[in-house]
């Protein structure tokens, strides 16, 4: 497997790619930023909510971020500062990925929203469980495309400015046990950025409410990814 940087001109995805993907995680509720970050994802297939679309919102927040997107395929996982409404949402508009398993041109997409015990908001669950919800999802499954809340534990994608490390023990150990082609993560806005596992490469798409986003597009004949992020002026 490979990766390649920067190889979207324009924020165009280039030929030779099957799936192609804008990814957004951390919106905070952050509307106008939202479409300014929207207006440079073209020529996409899916659009990934990564979690913590809303900044403790409910039904009424998550519905004005899912008008706002306008997008036909969704694929969509709630993080900690998600209210459960925000779940409940997505399992009644067919979208949610908390969980589950998508079959996309020869990938699955496997995902599971929410932070750790202890972090803030209600939609947390403990390592045990997340750890055993994905092993469940990904036995058996060749081409994953992993799509966490949580970035794995223990790298830069995790780090805060002040050296503690706020990743999830339970998808490093997912990650290593089965190799996905990629995880998507967000959750540490900080923490943007890619980092290898591995043969997996795990990537921070960065928070849209500080203007960040992300295009990745994989190639089902070599699972080939080319990524290229999305950054609004501010």
């Amino acid at each position: 497997m490979q990766f390649k940087k920067a190889l979207f001109i324009k924020h165009a995805i280039t030929k030779g790619i099957s799936v192609k993907i804008a990814v957004f995680a951390d919106i905070h509720s952050d509307l106008k930023m939202l479409e300014k970050t929207l207006k440079l994802a073209k020529n996409i297939d899916l659009i990934v909510l990564l979690g913590d679309n809303t900044h403790y919102g409910g039904i009424s927040d998550i519905n004005k971020i899912i008008e706002t997107i306008g997008f036909p395929k969704i694929f969509a996982l709630p993080g900690n500062v998600d209210t459960k409404e925000v779940l409940e949402t997505f399992e009644q508009k067919g979208i949610s990925l908390h969980a589950k398993k998508k079959l996309v041109s020869g990938f699955a997409f496997i995902g599971f929203g929410g932070g750790k015990t202890g972090n803030a908001g209600e939609t947390n669950f403990s390592e045990k469980k997340i750890y055993a919800e994905l092993k469940k999802l990904c036995k058996g499954e060749k081409n994953i495309v992993l799509c966490t809340h949580l970035p794995p534990i223990n790298t830069k994608i995790d780090l805060l400015q002040n050296g503690s490390h706020i990743g999830s023990e339970a998808v490093r150990k997912i990650i290593e046990e089965f190799s996905p082609i990629v995880n998507l993560c967000g959750h540490c806005h900080e923490g943007i950025g890619e980092e290898k596992i591995g043969k997996t490469i795990c990537i921070n798409a960065g928070a849209v409410k500080d203007g960040n986003a992300l295009l990745l597009g994989i190639n089902e004949k070599n699972n080939e990814i080319k990524f290229d992020r999305i950054k609004v002026p501010q």
